[in-house]
């Protein structure tokens, strides 16, 4: 009897080392991570995006909760461009609440900006849940600051909804899917570039990863 007890009781052990090891690993972090929050958070960019930090000063000044601006393609005078936002809730709140906020409006939204939600899901894939929503969003007054990032625009900065008609495509994250922080993953594109900035970020969101502070 003492000899079973011992047995279960060195495989509990055995299976508990495992846990922990797999909750934590201490394998290194690949070179092409884009680290942010201090290592808390990663992913992995395309080949031939570009961070674009005069846009990102603009972006700031109307979203302070945006933590990456990058351009996807930074040979396209007009390139998908991807974001990352932090949202912070006073308490933690369960992911899939958070994700239904996010569907009926809680996700950012400018003042000068009207949108309408034409799609959203979730699915699992590889042992992981994805959460998803899609947005077609239009710019009421195109500030002249953002306008050179539209050359569709012409310069013309006080064009009616829906023009420069764009499309936002949003992944949501939290950690442990119970958090008080939620990161939106995001690409804003126009219809014919959509497929490609839906892949790109499906990409992204799916090398999307929380690291434990060193």
């Amino acid at each position: 009897m003492k000899n079973r007890i011992l047995a279960l009781f060195v495989l509990f052990s055995f299976y508990l080392l495992l846990s922990l090891s797999c909750s934590h690993p201490n394998q290194p972090i690949p070179a092409n991570v884009t680290l942010l929050e201090n290592g808390r958070i990663g992913f992995i960019m395309p080949e031939g995006s570009k961070k674009v930090p005069d846009l990102m000063e603009v972006i700031k000044d109307i979203s302070p909760n945006t933590l990456y601006l990058s351009k996807l393609d930074s040979l396209s005078s007009n390139s998908p461009l991807f974001s990352v936002r932090k949202y912070v809730n006073d308490t933690a709140t369960p992911m899939e609440i958070a994700f239904v906020e996010s569907v009926i409006g809680y996700s950012f939204q400018a003042e000068n900006q009207e949108s309408e939600l034409t799609d959203f899901g979730v699915y699992d894939e590889n042992g992981r849940r994805y959460r998803y929503t899609v947005k077609r969003i239009g710019m009421e007054n195109l500030s002249s600051s953002m306008a050179k990032y539209y050359p569709e625009s012409d310069g013309d900065t006080n064009s009616l909804y829906p023009y420069p008609e764009r499309y936002k495509i949003m992944y949501y994250f939290m950690k442990n899917d119970m958090d008080t922080a939620l990161y939106e993953l995001s690409v804003v594109t126009n219809l014919e570039q959509f497929e490609k900035a839906d892949s790109l970020l499906t990409a992204i969101s799916k090398s999307f990863q929380f690291y434990e502070h060193k």
